[in-house]
């Protein structure tokens, strides 16, 4: 059984860049050029189905599609709101854009990255999972974590057992056993942990997702700072990649060196020129940063 459905996409965007981004550990990149096609798995209420995420071309719409036993209209419904999220689709991000395409540095970006979205995780537990185990972590060992948790703890859609095992969500982890975890390699400080937030995210709907409808950012910080395990460093990251708040300047060693590269600078920048570089792209700084980083990356891996 299968369904699909067209999103109309708001401004640029190309399916191969957030592909590459998504599998910027492996090699060798898309052609952004060309059509696109996105394969992956989501829980879904009674199990998960497979999804299938396509693109004909550089702006045009992007069709979902979900399969497997359990792909109806409420699975639909979800997996296109969780689509959506994930690569920014409903966003008008032409302020972003028009501002990129007149900087000469932001200009060298989108020639790595053609068209540049921030690509956040499809659902905010999964981003609380992600988050915990790539703490500290490099982005191979972080997809190496995500690979084993989906071996022995991922869910198979019904009725399409080729399809890659969905990651389990809050009740999924909280049911699996610590020894299971352990077996795929997962630190078991970290597993204790994960289970702890899984276990303070009761109700519907849960602490996560009832920060998704506010925009304060100090008050959501606050709010994840009491989960068991996340500090100020995976509670921004957190607002940034799981919620996407537009405009947060997270300051790292890894942007300041991003911006040493593309903005020709002696010195790797300090705080108030990070800052003062930012300034054209507030209300967009989050969009910034990610740009920076990830083209970085991408173009030091490649």
């Amino acid at each position: 059984m299968s369904i699909e459905r067209r999103i109309l996409v708001r401004g640029p965007f190309r399916l191969a860049t957030a592909i590459n981004v998504l599998r910027r550990a492996e090699n060798p990149p898309l052609l952004t050029h060309e059509p696109a096609r996105f394969q992956f798995s989501q829980e879904v209420p009674g199990g998960a189905v497979e999804v299938d995420v396509r693109q004909d071309g550089p702006g045009s719409d992007v069709f979902i599609r979900v399969l497997g036993d359990l792909a109806d209209g409420t699975a639909i419904d979800l997996v296109s709101q969780r689509v959506v999220r994930m690569f920014s689709l409903t966003v008008n991000a032409d302020e972003f854009y028009s501002r990129a395409r007149e900087d000469v540095h932001l200009r060298r970006v989108l020639s790595i990255c053609p068209d540049i979205r921030p690509v956040l995780y499809p659902t905010v537990f999964e981003g609380v999972l992600t988050s915990m185990l790539s703490y500290k972590q490099s982005v191979r060992e972080t997809a190496s974590f995500l690979a084993n948790v989906r071996e022995v703890a991922g869910v198979i859609p019904a009725g399409r057992p080729q399809a890659q095992p969905a990651l389990p969500g809050k009740f999924t982890f909280l049911a699996t056993p610590v020894k299971l975890l352990e077996m795929a390699g997962l630190p078991k400080d970290k597993i204790l942990t994960l289970k702890q937030i899984a276990a303070h995210l009761v109700g519907e709907p849960d602490l996560l997702e009832r920060l998704e409808g506010i925009n304060d950012i100090a008050l959501s910080r606050e709010a994840l700072l009491h989960l068991p395990g996340v500090n100020k460093s995976i509670a921004l990251h957190l607002l940034q990649y799981a919620f996407g708040h537009h405009d947060l300047l997270l300051d790292s060693p890894l942007l300041r060196r991003a911006v040493k590269r593309f903005y020709h600078l002696n010195d790797l920048p300090d705080e108030r020129t990070l800052i003062r570089l930012a300034k054209p792209y507030e209300k967009w700084r989050s969009w910034w940063t990610f740009s920076l980083l990830t083209a970085n990356e991408m173009s030091v891996i490649v």
